[in-house]
């Protein structure tokens, strides 16, 4: 899993390089998210606080409002204690995937599909032995947008970015979680010089 997600950064990597010649613009943004999640009951659901932090290659203009880019995406969200679970959660995640954004204006609103690979730590993930291990990485797939609003020159602020987030991490129930997460924060767009 982790090699395959690393030949697709890579990948991503090595596709966005040229296009800075090319002319396109790019963003890096950083942001605080709370995010909603479940624990192996529908029922407990608990609340994950952290930050995250991205960077979106524009790569073709599709209509005169209308961009496409590749975003690479890193966050990572912790709560002290899983409800009714007596231990906690965190996790880490990497992923990358399309942004289409559209800007009519000097405000953009974007919506974005990402694929990656999620590491949760300090917690409790089942085996099939029933043994505990304290970290597990799974897939994670991630589908939302956002809103950004000038500030002063390239300094744009993003409020709000909504997400729907799937992993796989093992959990003695069904090993899938479903979460919500709310994002807001700061993004520099740097235009190409002609």
């Amino acid at each position: 899993m982790r090699f395959l997600f690393a030949a697709l950064l890579m990948g991503c990597l090595g596709t966005a390089q040229p296009l800075f010649a090319q002319g396109y613009a790019n963003e890096w943004s950083v942001r605080y998210s709370l995010q909603r999640a479940h624990a192996s009951s529908s029922n407990d659901v608990f609340t994950m606080q952290g930050s995250g932090m991205d960077f979106a290659q524009s790569i073709a203009r599709l209509h005169p409002h209308l961009r496409l880019a590749l975003v690479l995406d890193a966050s990572g969200e912790t709560a002290s204690e899983i409800r009714n679970a007596g231990f906690g959660l965190s996790t880490f995640s990497l992923s990358a995937g399309p942004r289409i954004s559209y800007r009519p204006g000097s405000s953009t609103l974007f919506v974005q599909g990402l694929v990656g690979w999620a590491h949760g730590f300090n917690s409790r993930f089942p085996l099939a032995n029933n043994q505990m291990e304290s970290s597990a990485d799974s897939l994670q797939a991630v589908a939302g947008g956002g809103l950004e609003f000038p500030l002063h020159g390239r300094l744009l602020l993003r409020l709000p970015q909504i997400e729907y987030l799937y992993t796989g991490l093992p959990n003695n129930a069904s090993n899938r979680q479903n979460s919500l997460r709310v994002s807001a924060g700061l993004a520099i767009r740097f235009h190409p010089r002609h």
